[in-house]
């Protein structure tokens, strides 16, 4: 880059430009472009006036930095070290010392140090949208995990009610037909003067109101809820079930049970079908030995099977006999499980329940 020349000033130029400490070619460019990282510069001047050199005094300008003309004395060269991104405009001016009179150069430096990518306005806009779409999703997050607590609180009150619905139910078709039964009894006792006949029904429906009571205590509590105690349950009973109308019963179970939950509803459901099969083998099977076995794979098979008399109609319809195969079948159902009845040397019962 030449300075204008005048009859009493040589020419000045700029003789090496160095970024980061290596030389940089830009011959005859005007307007140069370097990355972020090429922030060091450094410019050497010369001069041929030879005679008079250490008379010449030179100034610099660079735009982008300042707007000032600072002094270089007799230097020949300057460094900017660190610039930071942007674009400037480096001019060069000189005279002789004792003149007033400064000459520029004809054609001002510029170069431009590249924006680094971190504070462009695009990914500035990227950032700010991508913070605002995590924002939206961690607000999105806290209602949807507000609104998932808020519907668990909804069904568990919901499972309360329905609950205390149920126990209503068992109570006034369990306990309350039993009381009516008893009150009738009673004053059918009072009006008798032999009453013994009346006074044994009252003691065998009193016994079974307490029965079904403690079922219904069995059920709601919260620490009965295991599997096991389920199945140990369901042994306790058969086996004073069967003591008390001379069955021989024998129960073959696993050495160890699946650890899993089992729902308040669906305890009383599979014990009552497991109930409700052994009335029907005590009232119609006519028969002397029950087996009850339970294995497990991926569901719970309950067989209850009896050495009676067994039916004399196909087994092809869901719904055979009576009430009680009926109820056993609703029971069933109500878990997700299914019946399968086997009529081979007496009666076998089998539940698939899932687990």
């Amino acid at each position: 880059l030449l300075l204008k020349s005048t009859s009493y000033l040589p020419p000045v130029f700029i003789d090496e430009m160095l970024v980061n400490g290596k030389v940089f070619y830009f011959e005859d460019e005007k307007f140069i472009q370097l990355k972020t990282k090429e922030n060091n510069i450094e410019f050497s001047f010369a001069s041929p006036d030879y005679n008079r050199n250490n008379q010449l005094i030179l100034q610099y300008q660079l735009k982008g930095v300042s707007k000032d003309w600072i002094d270089l004395g007799n230097k020949r060269n300057i460094t900017f070290n660190s610039l930071p991104h942007g674009k400037y405009t480096f001019s060069i001016r000189c005279k002789y010392k004792g003149t007033e009179n400064w000459q520029e150069t004809e054609y001002p430096f510029t170069f431009t140090i590249k924006t680094p990518l971190t504070k462009t306005w695009w990914f500035r806009t990227l950032v700010a949208l991508a913070i605002l779409l995590f924002a939206g999703l961690l607000i999105r997050n806290y209602y949807l995990r507000k609104l998932e607590k808020q519907k668990a609180a909804l069904e568990k009150k919901q499972a309360i009610e329905k609950e205390r619905t149920r126990i209503a139910t068992d109570m006034h078709d369990d306990l309350g037909s039993g009381l009516t039964k008893i009150t009738y009894l009673s004053q059918m006792a009072l009006n008798k003067e032999n009453a013994k006949e009346d006074l044994t029904a009252i003691k065998k429906t009193s016994t079974e109101l307490v029965e079904n009571m403690s079922e219904i205590i069995w059920a709601m509590k919260e620490e009965n809820n295991s599997l096991e105690d389920l199945v140990y349950y369901i042994k306790a009973f058969a086996l004073e079930y069967c003591a008390s109308n001379n069955l021989n019963c024998t129960i073959h179970l696993p050495e160890q049970l699946y650890p899993r939950i089992v729902a308040g509803q669906n305890r009383r459901h599979i014990y009552l079908a497991v109930k409700e099969a052994l009335h029907n083998v005590v009232k119609h099977a006519n028969a002397k030995n029950v087996v009850l076995a339970a294995s497990f794979t991926n569901q719970w098979i309950l067989s209850i099977k009896d050495d009676g008399m067994g039916f004399d109609q196909p087994l092809t319809e869901k719904h055979i006999g009576g009430n009680g195969l009926k109820n056993i079948y609703n029971r069933i159902e109500a878990v997700r499980g299914s019946v399968q009845i086997k009529n081979n040397k007496g009666t076998e019962l089998i539940f698939y329940i899932p687990l």
